[in-house]
């Protein structure tokens, strides 16, 4: 009986573990994947989802308390470079006031190993680069 239950134990505290490193190895790469500039009046931090059916997603939040962000249009704004070849969002979020997120959306014909945001144009930094490997 105590055979039994050391073993049950056992296999209980392997599959607690299990299920544990593996949150904290998503957590580990959604760090990696995250991008954020803090420099200037607006923060912006970017996150790539996914890739599928030719579509990237990449999460976008925006926040400032000095800029009304409806001002700014990010499909004129962002671009995504792959291997010096440029596209443009099929689709972005609408900013308004000082607080806001959504996705850009992305079609293209491959799943990108290397890739670079640049965003133009918003306060007070005309330029920003997002690099992921």
């Amino acid at each position: 009986m105590n055979k039994k239950l050391l073993i049950i134990s056992l296999i209980a505290l392997f599959i607690i573990s299990a299920c544990t490193s593996s949150k904290s190895i998503e957590t580990a790469e959604a760090e990696i994947l995250a991008k954020k500039t803090s420099e200037s009046t607006v923060t912006i931090d970017l996150e790539p989802h996914q890739f599928e059916n030719g579509v990237l997603d990449i999460d976008i939040s925006l926040n400032t308390h000095t800029t009304d962000m409806s001002l700014f249009d990010l499909k004129k704004q962002v671009k995504l470079v792959i291997d010096g070849k440029e596209y443009y969002p099929v689709s972005v979020p609408s900013l308004s006031g000082h607080h806001t997120s959504g996705t850009l959306r992305f079609e293209l014909p491959n799943k990108p190993d290397k890739h670079k945001i640049i965003i133009i144009g918003i306060p007070d930094i005309e330029e920003r680069i997002f690099e992921w490997p």
